[in-house]
């Protein structure tokens, strides 16, 4: 016992020895630092001092801090440049409110604009380049959260408590903003923080993961400081931090002589002029325009960090294609079994020809994307012209990720309705991950499986004209095609029974005349949309109005749309996020910037005909039709499958109302809640409840379980010196070894050779 006490000593002695009384930095890569310590000067000694309007100073998480009543408070820097494109953001907040909290913000101008918040008891990140990213978990008032916002070129880090919280892809720069940076207020929606705010500090670089576990761990009883390093002086014999060969040649050496590009690679580096972004002047393979390789430890493209490898999914056997091109692909998912993993390499590959995967189930592994590309370039077969063409087979979970798919340049050929993945047969339990969809000419995803329940998640979706992000039906929860089954099935909202999109981005480029749709749904599809950042796009869903028996009978049976961040940026208001043209379900806790027009439109229309020589063959709905449904004076309007309408037995038949909800959505625009395109079929407090919250719902499982199919089998051991010699390999000791230092620590102990 007493050997154990020294031991545990020992470590203890050990682990405090990394632990100092104060963060010292030389603040060479601090943009800002304010403690708050009875006024807002700045720490960092770059002179961006805060004017303080009406805010005061008490007890903070360190010392003092700055205390905001949420009316009229703030803190503001003029002219305030972080002169970076990678940045991070430090701060310590207590909210007193649960939403609308902002924390720190600098209008757009020259430069994007950008926001942080404290939204719906979540962290809330905005730039005008890729809208919101929110935190995952919720989390109360009235508690001290440690905020940390990292952008490295590719993705921006939301951090809560030293924890990743979200990350969400975009590249932007912000480094032109010179506008002036606001703490506790948003000047652009005129809104403030209620609470306190405690060591702000800006960086012009990405901090690693350590670094942001140590600024956290600083709340414990430390603070970050600048070092009291004399400032420096042109003549002394030292090139310091901001010197340089233009500014003080003396120190740091005579520029080369009509060349500031040491490597000839084309960049400017920082120790040669002051507006140079080379990371790497002595190296020529290394620069913002080189291509990133993954998990070499080196930062080619200046990002800030190195690019982190798509992980190796090992619970399965690997089946390396010879190549990215489709045949090669082709002959490996042919060779393949259940559970095994087909491994694409890296390359720029185009396709003729799709590939087929038919009653399988295994993963297809993509190297990551901007490494495994695949470019379309395909006719058209059977009216459809995907890449991939998955036939799901029940009991085979299958799954695609980390490939980025491409129109070739200038092709336009082929059909509208799977331009990426098409997802048929019965499909259940599968993932599309961690993809990059790249302006493809049409439809990305056709999922129309029979049943599909599935997860799309973790993709960017970058759009252009004519693409749509995917069309869902037929999940066929009632074992009968083409929708009826769906509508005589009851309601699945809030379990496994849908596709769920979740964490993904989708972009479109602002366009005044359009949006982009992200997904659209017909014959009796049910679908999750959650926890994504849409810029100019909209939610969609068919109503029905067909011939009976063709693929649209019958509209989208259910939706769920919820936590999402939609924003659009053209300065012309029109549109609506998101409209449903029949069907049910739930819409809360969105959050919707920019000049949309409506929020959600609820529209009973593509069934209500009214010349049946030109809009369809059942006629004009007026309650004696086939596609009537409902009697008139029962349910409301008679036309099937309005918005708010449900279960039925079978067409003809009068549907159940089941009532759309909708609620705790935020607008930052002037946007209606909710808008029903004719009131006289879609009804208020009838057919659709605003600001009402649906009774006995509970939302499915976030993040959902397919997500935690990353899965690793542990290493098979047979002794001791083997799981010594695994461990010291996977710590990468080199010479050093595990047993050295456990032996080491054994001897110091007087442990002795025992256990």
């Amino acid at each position: 016992m007493y050997k154990r006490s020294v031991f545990a000593l020992f470590l203890f002695v050990i682990l405090m020895s990394f632990v100092s009384a104060d963060i010292t930095t030389d603040c060479s890569d601090v943009v800002a630092l304010y403690h708050f310590e009875g006024d807002a000067s700045d720490s960092s000694g770059n002179g961006n001092d805060g004017q303080v309007t009406g805010a005061t100073f008490n007890t903070g998480k360190l010392g003092q801090g700055a205390v905001f009543d949420g009316d009229g408070n703030y803190v503001s820097a003029n002219n305030f440049n972080i002169g970076s494109k990678n940045f991070t953001f430090s701060v310590w907040i207590y909210p007193i409110e649960a939403s609308n909290n902002y924390i720190l913000h600098q209008k757009a101008g020259a430069g994007i604009r950008y926001t942080l918040r404290w939204t719906i008891d979540k962290p809330t990140f905005y730039t005008d380049a890729t809208g919101w990213i929110q935190g995952t978990n919720s989390y109360s008032i009235l508690n001290w959260y440690h905020i940390t916002i990292v952008h490295n070129k590719t993705n921006t880090i939301i951090y809560l408590n030293g924890n990743i919280e979200k990350i969400g892809a975009g590249d932007y720069d912000i480094s032109s903003n010179n506008n002036t940076f606001n703490i506790g207020y948003d000047s652009n929606n005129n809104k403030y923080f209620n609470g306190s705010i405690d060591e702000v500090i800006i960086y012009d670089r990405a901090l690693t993961s350590s670094e942001v576990s140590e600024l956290y761990n600083a709340g414990n009883g430390v603070s970050v400081g600048c070092s009291e390093a004399p400032s420096p002086t042109c003549g002394d014999g030292n090139c310091d931090s901001g010197e340089s060969c233009s500014s003080c040649p003396a120190d740091c050496g005579a520029c080369p002589v009509g060349n500031c590009d040491a490597d000839s690679d084309g960049y400017n580096s920082d120790n040669i002029t002051c507006s140079g972004n080379d990371c790497n002047d002595n190296n020529a393979n290394i620069n913002p325009g080189a291509t990133e390789i993954c998990g070499n430890g080196i930062d080619e493209d200046c990002s800030g960090s190195d690019l982190a490898c798509v992980s190796p999914i090992t619970n399965g056997t690997i089946i390396n294609a010879a190549s990215c091109n489709q045949l090669d692909v082709q002959n490996a998912i042919d060779s393949a079994s259940d559970g095994d993993i087909v491994s694409v390499p890296a390359g720029d590959c185009i396709w003729a020809n799709r590939v087929e995967i038919i009653g399988k189930g295994i993963t297809i592994q993509g190297s990551g994307v901007g490494q495994t590309i695949i470019k379309n370039q395909i006719s058209g077969t059977s009216g459809y012209d995907s890449l991939f063409r998955v036939v799901g087979e029940n009991g085979k979970s299958w799954r695609i990720t980390g490939f980025e798919f491409v129109e070739v340049p200038g092709y336009t050929g082929g059909s509208i309705n799977a331009k990426g993945i098409h997802v048929t047969g019965d499909s259940r339990d599968w993932r599309i991950d961690n993809n990059k969809f790249n302006k493809l000419n049409g439809r990305v995803l056709w999922i129309n499986g029979n049943p599909t329940y599935g997860l799309i998640d973790h993709n960017i979706f970058d759009m252009s004209d004519g693409t749509q992000g995917m069309y869902v039906k037929n999940n066929g929860v009632g074992g009968e095609s083409y929708g009826n089954g769906d509508w005589m099935a009851p309601s699945t909202l809030g379990t496994f029974q849908a596709v769920y999109v979740e964490d993904n981005t989708f972009t479109y480029p602002n366009n005044p005349n359009k949006l982009s749709s992200i997904i659209d749904c017909g014959a009796g599809g049910r679908y999750v949309v959650r926890y994504n950042t849409v810029i100019n796009s909209a939610v969609h869903a068919h109503g029905g109005g067909d011939s009976p028996g063709s693929s649209e009978a019958r509209s989208c049976r259910q939706w769920e749309v919820y936590n999402n961040n939609f924003t659009l940026t053209s300065s012309q208001r029109r549109y609506s996020t998101m409209t449903f043209r029949g069907g049910s379900g739930v819409i809360f806790d969105n959050e919707v910037n920019g000049n949309y027009q409506h929020f959600a439109v609820l529209a009973c229309y593509r069934v209500g005909f009214t010349n049946p020589d030109t809009d369809g063959p059942w006629g004009q709905c007026d309650g004696t039709k086939l596609v009537d449904g409902n009697t008139p004076g029962m349910n409301g309007y008679p036309c099937l499958d309005c918005p708010g309408r449900g279960q039925d037995s079978g067409l003809g038949t009068t549907q159940e109302l089941e009532p759309v909800y909708l609620w705790g959505n935020i607008f930052n625009s002037a946007t209606a809640s909710a808008y029903a395109q004719y009131p006289t079929h879609t009804i208020l407090n009838t057919d659709y409840y605003n600001n009402v919250q649906k009774p006995g719902y509970t939302p499915y499982t976030y993040p959902h379980p397919l997500t935690l199919s990353d899965t690793t089998p542990q290493p098979t051991c047979t002794s001791t010196s083997e799981i010594i010699s695994k461990i010291n390999n996977w710590l990468g000791l080199g010479s050093t070894t595990l047993k050295d230092i456990l032996n080491s620590i054994r001897n110091w102990c007087n442990l002795g050779s025992g256990k």
